[in-house]
């Protein structure tokens, strides 16, 4: 999967819901909830799964602090020893802003690629 081909959906604390693909702006300290629109090998349909945000990491920095956070979901491959992970990561800096995003995956599995408008529905 190539870095600009992904999109998650988003709950935010005020309980809207939206959708985000690869680095599109949100403010990561206003996210409660990422959905993964999974395609999993061993399901005929792509699935969507739900994971809490949290933040990991805090550093200093001259503009304030860098707010590392992360929805990570993990489970085991059926009929294998092998297990499978995803793993959405946002970056604030400064405050209150979007900085950077990164969604890493094992082999096993695929973020699925929805059109925006078929993944808010969906969730």
């Amino acid at each position: 999967m190539e870095p600009d081909e992904w999109i998650v959906g988003i709950e935010r604390n005020d309980g809207q819901k939206t959708t985000i693909k690869n680095n599109d702006g949100i403010d990561p300290s206003s996210v409660v909830e990422i959905t993964f629109p999974l395609s999993l090998p061993w399901e005929s349909d792509s699935i969507l799964l739900q994971a809490p945000i949290e933040q990991v990491e805090v550093r200093d920095r001259p503009m304030g602090p860098e707010r590392h956070y992360s929805a990570k979901l993990e489970d085991s491959v059926p009929n294998s020893n092998e297990f499978w992970s995803i793993e959405l990561e946002l970056w604030e800096y400064p405050s209150n802003s979007f900085n950077m995003s990164r969604l890493t995956h094992t082999d096993q599995i695929r973020n699925a690629v929805w059109d925006r408008d078929d993944l808010l529905n969906a969730m």
